[in-house]
């Protein structure tokens, strides 16, 4: 969902200036929205046309393609001029099942899923170059990474597993008792 919360316009700076650090970088944007073409339009302006690729919207098959073929999944969320803020992103959660680090912001939801350097990683909110610093960090100490995609993984399997989430949901409608009744 490319909506002005999601934070991409940092992602993009970011590799505006990885690229001019000398990195070789590709950043993938999957999903469509209201921001597409103001972030199509930056994309250009950056001059980062060949390292942007906007897939648009995509099927699951996809997503999971996707994140096999990643190094980083990158979801630098922000808080919108109105206060409004990502939940729980669903991005971050598939990355984390898969072993996929993250490097997010610590916003809205997100802090529930990830401890930075524990689960994931957090880079400054709205700050491009902190996310690019993140990133460079990561590439130059790679061997700690697998520890914290681990530790990820097992958070993931064990918190939100859905035959577990149902397991547990339906003994807490239990010990509600039989007169227990949703309004």
């Amino acid at each position: 969902r490319l909506v002005p919360i999601k934070g991409i316009e940092f992602a993009l700076r970011a590799v505006r200036q990885l690229t001019d650090s000398g990195v070789d970088v590709e950043y993938r944007v999957l999903g469509d929205g209201p921001a597409a073409a103001t972030l199509t339009e930056l994309t250009k302006s950056l001059g980062i046309e060949q390292r942007v690729v906007f897939e648009g919207r995509v099927d699951a098959r996809r997503v999971r393609e996707a994140l096999q073929g990643a190094d980083i999944l990158l979801a630098p969320s922000i808080t919108g001029p109105g206060g409004e803020q990502e939940g729980l992103p669903n991005s971050l959660k598939e990355a984390m099942a898969t072993g996929i680090p993250s490097i997010t912001t610590n916003t809205g939801g997100i802090p529930e899923l990830i401890e930075d350097g524990i689960t994931g990683y957090f880079a400054q909110e709205k700050d491009a170059a902190a996310i690019a610093a993140k990133i460079l960090e990561l590439v130059k100490d790679w061997g700690s990474v697998a520890a914290v995609t681990e530790r990820a993984r097992r958070r993931i399997q064990s918190e939100y597993d859905q035959a577990k989430i149902s397991d547990d949901l339906e003994q807490i409608y239990r010990e509600l008792g039989p007169g227990f009744e949703l309004k």
